[in-house]
Formats: structure tokens, C-alpha cells, sequence
């Protein structure tokens, strides 16, 4: 649950700073972040659970590299909008209730 809490309270920073900021470090600090306790969170799960997390964990790479090259601020729309549905589809698949111990 920490690993969780971790991640959805970086993600949702990233989205904040990816909507009223334009602070290019602190959006790649963000998203390193959550992608990092995503990253944790991981072997705690079981093995089909894993599969589809690391899936969101491939998208949240891709993101991070989305965002490391828009220092300019071009993209920051299209980079908000698939953090929103990673975010949501991440507390879909992962509610509290839906995860089980190994």
C-alpha cells in the first residue's frame, strides 16, 4: 500500500506541474518518481498482476521520455492527457480491494 500511496501522490504532482507549470525538471523529477514506486511496488504482486503492471510501468517510460524531450512545452498537452489515463487506468486495475497478497 505504501509503494501505492508513493506512486499516486507523484503522479499526481506530475499532473500539476504538467498543467499550471512549466518547470520541465520537477515534471521529469515527478514521473521518475512515480515511476519508480510503480517499479517497486512490482514483485509484492502476483505474477498476472504483474504482467499488467509492468505494462503501465513501459507506458510511464515512454511518458518520461515524451516529457525529457519537450523542454520547450509544445507537447504538454498530449503529455497531461496520458498521464490522466495512466493514472486512471493504474487505480483501476490496482484498487485496494483488486490486489491480493502472493
Amino acid at each position: 500500500r505504501q509503494y501505492f500511496l508513493y506512486w499516486k501522490s507523484w503522479h499526481d504532482e506530475l499532473l500539476n506541474f504538467l498543467s499550471e507549470s512549466m518547470n520541465h525538471k520537477k515534471q521529469l523529477d515527478c514521473i521518475r518518481e512515480a515511476t519508480k514506486n510503480l517499479q517497486q511496488l512490482l514483485p509484492l504482486l502476483r505474477q498476472d498482476k504483474q504482467k499488467k503492471l509492468d505494462d503501465y510501468i513501459s507506458q510511464m517510460i515512454e511518458l518520461e521520455s515524451s516529457i525529457a524531450n519537450d523542454a520547450a512545452g509544445g507537447r504538454i498537452a498530449q503529455n497531461r492527457l496520458a498521464a490522466e489515463r495512466l493514472r486512471m487506468n493504474i487505480l483501476r486495475d490496482f484498487s485496494y480491494n483488486k490486489i491480493k497478497p502472493l
